[in-house]
């Protein structure tokens, strides 16, 4: 990518990704829009009795939900559904954050064994019955056949993700789990010494994970490591997710207890050594130079991202932080009041929010912000997740408590200076400044990825590049000096919305297209983000061994019916409502969130 601010290439007045040109991600995008004018086949769409956001109307983030839909029941002025004190998503009992779920929640009424529920043809994730947001998923879809013990199962008190029976994917696992054991009250539960979380007390967010392991007792250099019946990922076969995978799946030809493999030079995540997760990067890649067995670098003792070095992807960490100290009370440390990335006026992604709301000053106990000892990300003891920021950081100089450093009134993440994506980062590192055959490299003309061999996802990467090279007619098109997603202007978190717009108009050949047989995002040709897209499409149509299986023409990622108005002008609407009647129209967890 070209430095001088641009991450995503020249964005116009107000727009998140303004205007693109030819090939772009998501395709010709008018002035002032999120993804630009939206016609008939949008993303949501119209959605009836049990879809993932349901009919939105007025008063709610996504508004009133009917039966059976991704986040409940929702009524005015909430976030994610009806939330009792305490909660974080849907009615749920006192100290959980997914709670016990009744038909119609989050993930609705999960049959038995699923993660995703049974898909069937033509779907995302399938055909969604009643009260479903995955619905019924059949053998060998993106999460396969999942048997007893489902993704969320029943949650007891105080649990994030409760207390789950045998396999759970959260929950009580069995050895070899991804999230470990966990028990009562925890997050993902008490972790120990040498852990990717580092030391967790009761409460906390992975699980009892014994020494030196990620996610739960992993074998050697695994990621996710054997897994017994049951688990998450389970025992991967032939083109899975992860495990060993052949030629054209995700991530490619993986050896040994990689995550990501072994990567060939300049590729995403480099050169990955046995039995680490990145393992050792080679120089401008993604996460800089990772020694021997750690995740982003040399980490000391309980840290998960621990002692970084110089110009690493989060910077100089101190001891025992994931992002280094947190002030207390803060997520993203001190937000001033009304802002979660600055000043949002109505009609914006957030919308106008008011003191104690979701991201700005969060009142004791709630989803971000001050939050009471032991919660997710509250008030934050030594080695907590996000802290105070030093020079060389993450999202370039943070002043003090703020994740993504002092916010200016209008920028999402704060004042940039020129050529920064996330502030001044040293050569090739994640965003700043990238020398060839870097993160985001050299693309070739209409690739958001560049130019992918069949079969990959990110697959085999040409010369030395994860994105490649950018040049005319890229993702998000030219950027100006400063921003992020280009020039923000007051108020605008995307850009100025016109009515009834999500994603905005996609022309044919956008966003993730038309995908081959054995590919995540398939063959990907000229001018594409994830291949040739038909029109009206998001994903487009899908073919035989793709991760979200087999879609036809019209379906979630497909071709929608006209009427994504009703989710996001009713979001807006809610905005104005919220702010005026003073509702916080998100959660306000409290306790174990």
């Amino acid at each position: 990518m070209k430095r001088g601010g641009d991450q995503y290439g020249k964005v116009t007045k107000g727009d998140q990704y303004g205007k693109v040109t030819k090939g772009d991600q998501y395709g010709k995008v008018t002035k002032g829009d999120q993804y630009g004018k939206v016609t008939k086949g949008d993303q949501y769409g119209k959605v009836t009795k049990g879809d993932q956001y349901g009919k939105v109307n007025k008063g709610d983030q996504y508004g009133k939900v009917t039966k059976g839909d991704q986040y409940g029941k929702v009524t005015k002025g909430d976030q994610y559904g009806k939330v009792t004190k305490g909660d974080q998503y849907g009615k749920v009992t006192k100290g959980d954050r997914y709670g016990k779920v009744t038909k119609g929640d989050q993930y609705g009424k999960i049959t038995k064994g699923d993660q995703y529920g049974k898909v069937t043809k033509g779907d995302q994730y399938g055909k969604v019955t009643k009260g479903d947001q995955y619905g019924k998923v059949t053998k060998g879809d993106r999460y396969g056949k999942v048997t007893k013990g489902d993704q969320y199962g029943k949650v007891t008190k105080g649990d994030q993700y409760g207390k789950v029976t045998k396999g759970d994917q959260y929950g009580k696992v069995t050895k070899g789990d991804r999230y470990g054991k966990v028990t009562k009250g925890d997050q993902h539960g008490k972790v120990t010494k040498g852990d990717q979380y580092g030391k967790v007390t009761k409460g906390d967010r992975y699980g009892k994970v014994t020494k030196g392991d990620q996610y739960g007792k992993v074998t050697k250099g695994d990621q996710y490591g054997k897994v017994t019946k049951g688990d998450q990922h389970g025992k991967v076969t032939k083109g899975d997710q992860y495990g060993k995978v052949t030629k054209g799946d995700q991530y490619g030809k993986v050896t040994k207890g990689d995550q990501y493999g072994k990567v060939t030079k300049g590729d995403r995540y480099g050169k990955v050594t046995k039995g680490d997760q990145y393992g050792k990067v080679t120089k401008g890649d993604q996460y800089g130079k990772v020694t021997k067995g750690d995740q982003y670098g040399k980490v000391t003792k309980g840290d998960q991202y621990g002692k970084v070095t110089k110009g690493d992807q989060y910077g100089k960490v101190t001891k025992g932080d994931q992002y280094g100290k947190v002030t207390k009370g803060d997520q993203y440390g001190k937000v001033t009041k009304g802002d979660r990335y600055g000043k949002v006026t109505k009609g914006d992604q957030y919308g106008k929010v008011t003191k104690g709301d979701q991201y700005g000053k969060v009142t004791k106990g709630d989803q971000y912000g001050k939050v009471t000892k032991g919660d997710q990300y509250g008030k934050v003891t030594k080695g907590d997740q996000h802290g105070k920021v030093t020079k060389g950081d993450q999202y370039g100089k943070v002043t003090k408590g703020d994740q993504y450093g002092k916010l200016t009134k209008g920028d999402q993440y704060g004042k940039v200076t020129k050529g920064d994506q996330y502030g001044k980062v040293t050569k090739g590192d994640q965003y700043g400044k990238v020398t060839k055959g870097d993160q985001y490299g050299k693309v070739t003309k209409g690739d958001q990825y560049g130019k992918v061999t069949k079969g990959d996802q990110y697959g085999k990467v040409t010369k030395g590049d994860q994105y490649g090279k950018v040049t005319k007619g890229d993702q998000y098109g030219k950027v100006t000096k400063g921003d992020q997603y280009g020039k923000v202007t007051k108020g605008d978190r995307y850009g100025k919305v016109t009515k009834g717009d999500q994603y905005g108009k996609v022309t044919k050949g956008d966003q993730y297209g038309k995908v081959t047989k054995g590919d995540q995002y398939g063959k990907v040709t000229k001018g594409d983000q994830y291949g040739k897209v038909t029109k009206g499409d998001r994903y487009g149509k899908v073919t035989k061994g793709d991760q979200y299986g087999k879609v036809t023409k019209g379906d979630q990622y497909g071709k929608v019916t006209k009427g994504s108005i009703d989710r996001f002008l009713n979001v807006i609407e809610f905005v104005s409502e919220s702010v005026s009647d003073g509702n916080d129209f998100r959660s306000k967890p409290k306790g174990n969130v």
